[in-house]
């Protein structure tokens, strides 16, 4: 029997640490972190030994902040448990370019996957990948519920490129790969133009927290008339 899953969407934040005033230049490069690991306990995240995020609940996602570019420490614990470091990793940060991170896996192999996030589309097109972080499930593919498939045998930890489609109305269903069973149905996403999205599948297919897809904004084009500045305030990574 197929399971009822969840879906969320999430829109994209132009935030930093602390006291950060104006948008994004294009210099800049810009990070989100996202908690994806069912079993492991709200986290903390450390960057260059400052902590920036306190208490990331299971499935949540944090801001966009901005770093400079740079090679930057960063370390997961669980919340308020400062001497217990779950992962610990040097990021390279390249010049206007956009991040998110994930700490997925069971608490016991807990790691980090990077993904570099695209805000480039044609003209009349948006964008979606497919981020499989379900560490029970087999290979997943997404189609179309005519039978397109957009992605096939997407295993573990892995991340799919970007694909191009026509921007308006979609209908996605997401299958145990070889099965035309879905588990997911997402219906009537409105992908407008220029928009891009990752699909995140998380949970577990046996198990709690059930499988469920986030849907994330990685990038969201703002109308030319509406100011690109005071979007948010913190200060940079040092």
């Amino acid at each position: 029997m197929r399971k009822m899953l969840k879906l969320f969407l999430c829109s994209l934040m132009l935030l930093g640490f602390a006291g950060f005033g104006h948008a994004a230049e294009e210099t800049e490069s810009l990070v989100r972190i996202i908690h994806a690991s069912p079993d492991a306990p709200p986290l903390d995240v450390y960057a260059n030994d400052e902590r920036i995020i306190q208490g990331l609940d299971y499935s949540d996602v944090s801001e966009y902040f901005l770093v400079p570019p740079s090679t930057h420490k960063l370390e997961i614990k669980p919340a308020d448990d400062e001497s217990t470091v779950l992962i610990s990793e040097e990021i390279l940060v390249e010049e206007g370019t956009n991040y998110t991170l994930a700490a997925v896996g069971h608490l016991e192999t807990i790691q980090l996957a990077t993904m570099t996030d695209d805000q480039e589309t044609l003209e009349g097109k948006t964008k979606i990948r497919l981020a499989h972080f379900s560490p029970d499930a087999s290979a997943l593919e997404l189609a179309t519920p005519i039978g397109n498939e957009l992605f096939q045998e997407v295993t573990f930890t892995e991340v799919t490129d970007y694909m191009e489609l026509d921007a308006g109305l979609h209908d996605f269903e997401l299958h145990i790969a070889g099965t035309d069973d879905a588990v997911v149905e997402i219906y009537d996403l409105d992908m407008k133009e220029g928009a891009v999205f990752t699909a995140f599948v998380m949970g577990l297919v046996n198990g709690v927290p059930e499988l469920e897809v986030i849907l994330l904004t990685d990038y969201m084009p703002m109308p030319n008339d509406i100011p690109k500045t005071g979007l948010g305030g913190a200060s940079p990574v040092q």
